[in-house]
């Protein structure tokens, strides 16, 4: 480089969604009486974004919802959780926000570790709750406890399992994903977003999340991609991995059988 010159960086450049994404098909959970959502991530992270989004998006399918935040310390790191209900009446106002014990139809796991804390898991329950957890293990430092410790992520998959059917648990590394093929981790709980709502998971229309992530008007066109690559890997889990340069065999995803559900 000569003297005076000056080095410009070049924008890293990510790869394009395949044309399949608009093949696929937009699935819709019927519902029946109450859905409950539960999210548990840290601070920093968007974790009560994610949650806005999906309150926003069951307004717009014209549903009630109503959501419960819970920021603990209030800081990058700290333990976040969200707490949502969605019903097709205006009663669910009358209701409290708070999930009941074992009543979580969606764990949306944005952390592992505190995705296995007290405060959720008395929400699940082995005949009804289905998890997408991101298999990305932090270290630990929230509160002072253990403070960079890194959880054996094995640990946390049979502490899942102890709550939970093996079968209804999707143990996926998306902050990788999400880094590779999107350029920020911060847009992985959005891809889990697009997860749970490819496998009918969710009692919301998908163009509903999409316009809904479109009027939170924050990196629109990341997140719009970050959820679509979501719904990709819930279809066609060996593409994304490709894609992002990543081994298929690092996750645990399971097909989208979209069972029926107990009300």
């Amino acid at each position: 480089m000569q003297a005076g010159s000056i080095s410009i960086k070049e924008k890293k450049k990510f790869p394009d969604i395949p044309e399949i994404i608009n093949t696929l098909k937009k699935p819709k959970k019927d519902l029946k009486n109450i859905q409950n959502i539960i999210m548990a991530g840290i601070g920093g992270t968007g974790v009560s974004t994610v949650a806005a989004i999906i309150v926003m998006a069951a307004r717009i399918d014209k549903l009630f919802a109503q959501s419960m935040n819970f920021t603990g310390l209030a800081q990058k790191n700290g333990a976040v959780t969200s707490q949502i209900r969605i019903g097709k009446e205006k009663s669910l106002y009358d209701r409290s926000a708070r999930l009941p014990n074992e009543t979580a139809d969606v764990l949306l796991g944005c952390d592992a570790v505190v995705s296995v804390s007290p405060s959720i898991t008395r929400t699940l329950n082995p005949l009804r709750t289905n998890a997408i957890i991101n298999g990305r293990v932090e270290p630990v430092g929230v509160a002072g406890v253990h403070i960079g410790t890194v959880v054996d992520d094995s640990l946390l998959k049979k502490h899942l399992e102890n709550h939970l059917q093996a079968e209804n648990i999707d143990f996926i590394d998306i902050s990788n994903l999400s880094e590779a093929l999107v350029g920020d981790t911060v847009s992985a709980n959005i891809m889990m977003l697009g997860i749970a709502a490819q496998k009918e998971l969710l009692s919301i229309k998908i163009d509903s999340l999409q316009k809904a992530i479109e009027l939170n008007g924050v990196a629109i066109e990341q997140n719009l991609m970050a959820f679509n690559w979501g719904r990709l890997l819930c279809e066609q889990p060996k593409t994304v991995f490709n894609a992002a340069g990543l081994n298929l065999s690092l996750i645990h995803i399971s097909e989208p059988t979209r069972p029926e559900r107990i009300a």
